[in-house]
């Protein structure tokens, strides 16, 4: 009877340590980037951001509950540095419908058990790695990803390469090391095979995709969007399970000396047929493949002729132009961009009113002026050749 009396007595001991590890979990809120300095030490010399762990390492796991914009703001995108141990990291975004709801992370490097997010943009300008489990997920079935930088969804956006017009380039990677799972989220690399996992991958209910900053470099030969050990998907039973983000920032338009560092970037979906530019720029496959003995999702495809039509691509450029006037606080960029949009809208006009004719070398003229590119006439030339104009 003693014997039985201690063992309940040890299983009730059990218990209780396990309910009073889960009842301690630390929840920690972000209103905006001004909450950073509480909870990270920041080392401007290195562009370095690292979690002050000392009260949360190996003694409970962490939630960073964001009702507000933090981290996205950081001068400099800085590299984050999460050590939780053997405990786990969980970012949600609380913030209120209504307004802009995206919470957009950069270049989180996470050590910990395993580090989840729900509704979170997670995107990275540098090396990414997770030592974890990596599960995302959106709260909704429909996900938009047409104003990501605004709406809230699940997504992971990873960039490489010189930016369009600028001395900046990204170079953006993530490696998993461990199990990856996404559901409702969206998985979009600008480069190939610059997403790996060394583990299993679990996509559901999700889309991947190819982030383009050009009209002309829209086509996907074996481009690998994500390389594991094993995956398993749904997705390669829907006729068109891939798609196309074209990215454009302030400097794609207007000279970078107008932006006094503060660019802004936005990326708008162009592959659905029903979108408001015109018809789905590309027509996408996703497969499975074997690679160097991993498993790849690899996306083959090109684009279309609406993508090859200079009046759709004038109204993504206006449609990005509004969503970059709408985030950016310099007021000098954004007049000079306020008039590119409406002798943009007046060459759109001309050519509706001319049965879809436009005069090109206007264009390239009136994009030539506003980035001061001093073009030659045979480089006006290779960019309508580019355009496929």
């Amino acid at each position: 009877m003693k014997k039985n009396a201690s063992s309940k007595i040890l299983l009730s001991l059990g218990v209780a340590t396990l309910l009073y590890s889960g009842a301690f979990a630390a929840e920690i809120t972000f209103n905006g980037d001004s909450d950073l300095d509480k909870y990270f030490d920041i080392n401007e010399k290195d562009n370095v951001a690292t979690f002050k762990n000392e009260n949360y390492k190996n003694k409970q796991d962490v939630t960073f509950n964001f009702s507000g914009a933090a981290f996205d703001d950081i001068p400099g995108d800085p590299k984050i540095y999460i050590d939780l141990g053997n405990n786990s990291l969980t970012l949600k975004n609380n913030t209120i419908s209504g307004g802009e709801t995206a919470v957009l992370p950069k270049n989180f490097n996470v050590d910990a058990k395993d580090f989840t997010t729900t509704d979170i943009g997670l995107s990275y300008f540098n090396t990414g790695i997770i030592n974890a489990n990596l599960t995302m997920v959106g709260s909704g079935e429909d996900f938009d990803l047409s104003d990501i930088n605004k709406n809230k969804a699940s997504s992971l956006l990873i960039f490489n390469g010189a930016e369009e017009n600028s001395n900046d380039t990204a170079n953006g990677s993530l490696t998993v090391n461990g199990d990856f799972s996404a559901k409702n989220s969206a998985i979009v690399s600008m480069k190939s095979d610059i997403f790996k996992v060394n583990g299993t991958a679990t996509i559901e209910k999700s889309g991947l995709g190819f982030l383009s900053q050009s009209y002309s470099n829209l086509d996907a030969n074996d481009f690998i969007v994500l390389r594991a050990k094993d995956i398993k998907t749904d997705k390669l039973n829907e006729d068109t399970n891939a798609g196309a983000l074209i990215l454009k920032t302030a400097s794609s338009y207007i000279d970078e000396s107008l932006l006094n560092g503060d660019d802004y970037g936005t990326s708008l979906d162009v592959t659905d047929e029903d979108n408001a530019f015109g018809g789905a720029f590309v027509d996408y496959k996703l497969s499975l493949k074997n690679c160097g003995g991993d498993k790849c999702l690899v996306i083959n495809g090109g684009a279309t002729a609406a993508a090859k039509k200079l009046t759709n691509q004038i109204a993504v450029d206006i449609e990005a132009i509004t969503r970059i006037i709408d985030g950016l606080d310099n007021e000098q960029a954004k007049e000079a961009l306020e008039k590119q949009k409406a002798e943009l809208e007046k060459l759109k006009q001309e050519a509706i009113s001319n049965g879809g004719k436009i005069d090109d070398e206007k264009y390239v003229d009136l994009v030539n002026k506003n980035l001061n590119l001093n073009l030659s006439a045979n480089d006006k030339v290779s960019i309508l050749v580019l355009r496929s104009i």
